[in-house]
């Protein structure tokens, strides 16, 4: 296709292109148009692919002319920002009103695209960081068993019972602040977990010895930090009606627990295993933490224009992360936002830095990948597909299948070579010995995070 491409740089991270098309070009998209219609539509009176072009173009004209158009904009933008050698974050928009195109006539239009910044790196080799270690201990063994059963619990209703310290206990409350109730901090059907009492701590112990069918009010003060400004370290009141007990009913940890939850037979075994695990996951955290800081210095230290786009879909990824989250705490998205008063927007919001963060850490990898000729090879992919393969409990060529019908190759060839660049950047470190710290710092690290 044979295109004239205007470039103008906008900033550092977004560009516009005025793009022109030969007639040539047009008329040939138009041809190649109409010859795959004429071999699909059935006309009366004319044998499949026989009828007159006339007719096809009189009938389908105008939907023709929406399929060249779009299909026109997206090839030629594609050859434009292989032109001009641009790397576009996403499709672009189109600027201006979108003109009809015609057979046997030019056609021309703008876009404006999101494009990644331009980097200037600094000398990442040799970069000093701190390695801690995490010890692995029986009693570290023992909370990890205790969460399987609880992972694996049910739950049953308590009739006639009361509230105990590690009941879940389904409420309804209001919250009222200078005798009016705050309507949008109001909750309903709302599950709270006695145990970790995470959501309005102060319900926690008001709660206990309490029973179905109860009302209760608790004085409580909002979290200084709480997003509401306007309700930030009021001092508050609940009030709780309770209307459903239960409790968790945990499996017996023995052989027969294992043989359910997973591919060993014997107790014994399957904690030395889960031990092993546990202390592979305290090694990897300890290289991870290493390569955090490695990459919290590198982005101090680039300066860098990120498309707002860029960190939007990061957001994105975010947000849905988190919501899974959520689901396997046995609560919702709706439950979440009422118990903190949040809104949609203001969760994005808190996400913004976290987001940008990622982008420019995801930028300076590539960059240098780019440099130090990091990629995936294939016997790389190879193992990482049968990883998943063994996962899954599927043959590797239908892994593979599976993985390229829905378009994930790139992703695991985008997680190798993340991988392999921040295992080079850990090599290349000068590192020092920090603290001895607990595997449980793993997981309140999790959390905080």
């Amino acid at each position: 296709m044979a295109i004239t491409t205007e470039l103008t740089k906008e900033s550092d991270s977004s560009v516009k292109l005025n793009i022109s098309v030969e007639a040539e070009d047009v008329n040939k998209a138009f041809e190649n148009a109409y010859k795959d219609l004429i071999k699909k539509v059935k006309i009366k009176g004319f044998r499949p692919g026989k009828a007159p072009i006339g007719i096809i173009r009189k009938r389908y004209g105008s939907a023709v002319s929406a399929d060249v158009l779009n299909d026109l904009i997206n090839d030629s933008f594609r050859e434009a920002a292989k032109e001009k050698k641009i790397r576009p974050v996403n499709s672009g928009s189109l600027d201006g009103d979108i003109k009809p195109i015609e057979e046997g006539k030019p056609y021309s239009f703008s876009v404006k695209v999101d494009v990644y910044p331009e980097v200037e790196l600094p000398e990442y080799h040799g970069v000093s960081a701190i390695k801690n270690t995490y010890k692995v201990t029986d009693k570290d063994l023992e909370n990890e068993l205790i969460k399987l059963q609880k992972r694996f619990a049910t739950l049953e209703d308590v009739k006639n019972g009361a509230v105990e310290k590690n009941s879940f206990v389904q409420i309804k409350y209001d919250v009222v602040m200078d005798k009016e109730k705050v309507d949008k901090l109001s909750g309903r059907n709302f599950n709270y977990d006695q145990e970790s009492g995470s959501s309005y701590p102060d319900l926690k112990n008001s709660l206990i010895g309490k029973k179905e069918g109860e009302t209760i009010t608790v004085k409580s003060k909002m979290p200084e930090n709480f997003p509401d400004k306007e309700m930030s370290s009021k001092n508050v009141e609940f009030v709780v009606d309770i209307e459903k007990i239960q409790k968790l009913i945990l499996p017996d940890l023995n052989d027969e627990f294992v043989q359910k939850i997973s591919s060993y037979k014997v107790i014994d075994e399957f904690k030395e295993i889960l031990k092993n695990n546990m202390i592979e996951e305290a090694n990897q955290k300890e290289s991870i933490d290493v390569q955090n800081e490695i990459m919290q210095h590198l982005i101090k230290k680039t300066k860098m224009d990120i498309p707002k786009s860029m960190i939007e879909s990061e957001i994105d990824v975010m947000i849905q992360t988190f919501t899974n989250n959520l689901g396997y705490a046995r609560s919702t998205m709706e439950q979440y936002l009422e118990s903190t008063g949040k809104t949609e927007a203001e969760l994005r919001d808190s996400f913004t830095d976290a987001a940008e963060n990622q982008v420019k850490s995801m930028i300076i990898l590539s960059e240098i990948e780019d440099k130090e000729n990091i990629k995936a090879t294939n016997e790389e992919i190879d193992r990482e597909i049968q990883i998943i393969a063994e996962k899954y409990n599927q043959p590797p060529d239908q892994t593979r299948k599976i993985l390229e019908e829905g378009k994930r190759m790139s992703g695991i060839r985008y997680d190798i070579r993340k991988n392999k660049t921040l295992n080079f950047l850990e090599k290349e470190a000068k590192i020092k010995s920090g603290k001895t710290l607990n595997f449980s710092d793993i997981e309140k690290n999790r959390q905080q995070h």
